[in-house]
């Protein structure tokens, strides 16, 4: 899940739809939490129908697709720990795998184990296909197909090592989404992965070293 910096916003908003302009000036047009790029809208961290006074603050907004959106709800996240992506460093709180799986950080304290967890479960990052054919959510499946074309171009990369082959990957992953997918497919090419965190806008840098190597803390 791709860290990151929404900034400070000085509006003062009469509907919380309006703030969905800056949002995606800001962060770009993908989920806050799978990260693909879709139609999104203005998700409250914490739930606007628990929490009213909360309805048009800032720093409340997060951009979130149908899916994540639809699964969160209202569950009241204050009630428990969370990871969100605008306050921890969740691109060391989770893991991507070949499999097109989204997994917390083994690595982790315990009590972040179970933050992570918890995240990815609040909004279905952990579901899988299922298994009757129904389609209703695709977001595993377009991950994977994300993993694919990074892998594609990575193999490409290998053999043609030229410039113009990195800026068209760039642009690749730029269109494709999947910030996370990208980072790990190109985490032995610190060139690529610097590539990637400038092409996404809103990426909180402060957790990924000059290599662009995620930073091994929750809290940054």
């Amino acid at each position: 899940m791709r860290p990151v910096d929404k900034g400070t916003n000085a509006t003062v908003f009469q509907e919380y739809a309006q703030a969905k302009g800056d949002l995606l000036d800001r962060l770009g047009a993908y989920c806050s939490y799978c990260e693909r790029p879709c139609d999104l809208a203005v998700e409250h961290i914490v739930p606007k129908a628990k929490y009213p006074e909360r309805l048009l603050d800032w720093l409340n907004f997060l951009l979130a697709c149908v899916n994540c959106n639809g699964i969160k709800t209202d569950k009241d996240t204050l009630a428990e720990r969370y990871l969100f992506p605008d306050e921890a460093n969740t691109a060391h709180a989770f893991v991507y795998g070949q499999d097109g799986r989204v997994r917390s950080n083994p690595n982790l304290a315990a009590d972040e184990l179970a933050a992570a967890q918890r995240t990815l479960e609040l909004v279905g990052l952990d579901r899988v296909p299922r298994l009757d054919g129904r389609r209703s959510d695709m977001r595993w499946q377009w991950r994977d197909e994300a993993w694919r074309i990074a892998e594609i171009s990575r193999d490409q990369l290998t053999r043609n090592p030229s410039e113009e082959l990195r800026q068209q990957i760039t642009f690749t992953a730029k269109k494709t989404g999947f910030f996370s997918v990208w980072m790990t497919v190109f985490s032995g090419d610190a060139d690529m992965k610097r590539r990637i965190l400038d092409t996404f806008p809103g990426t909180r840098r402060a957790c990924f070293d000059d290599d662009g190597c995620c930073r091994p803390t929750i809290m940054i």
